[in-house]
């Protein structure tokens, strides 16, 4: 009988690490989801803002007023992204540096 190969994992990295690690996926995961419903919504269902904007801009053709929208939106986007991995790091240190250790 063959035996199964059971998957090693370094001595310092316990399942509850694992877990942790894969709840701060799926919050990166939801945080991206998040943004992305918001612009969304406001497509469809505002009167104001910039996700209006590009709609309408849109709608009548109006390709500086759209465009602009589309690059105002992706700049707050990836400013938004830095303002929280700066976060994270500040937060998170202790676990940024475990997983650091863990890797190298």
């Amino acid at each position: 009988m063959a035996r199964k190969k059971r998957r090693s994992r370094p001595d310092n990295q316990t399942p509850a690490a694992e877990v942790s690690d894969q709840r701060l996926w799926e919050v990166d995961a939801l945080r991206g989801v998040a943004i992305i419903m918001m612009v969304i919504s406001e497509f469809v269902a505002a009167t104001n803002g910039i996700g209006f904007v590009i709609w309408s801009s849109r709608r009548t053709f109006d390709l500086v007023n759209m465009w602009s929208g589309v690059i105002l939106l992706g700049l707050l986007g990836y400013g938004l992204n830095l303002l929280l991995l700066q976060l994270e790091r500040r937060i998170l240190a202790w676990h940024i540096a475990s997983r650091g250790a863990n890797n190298g």
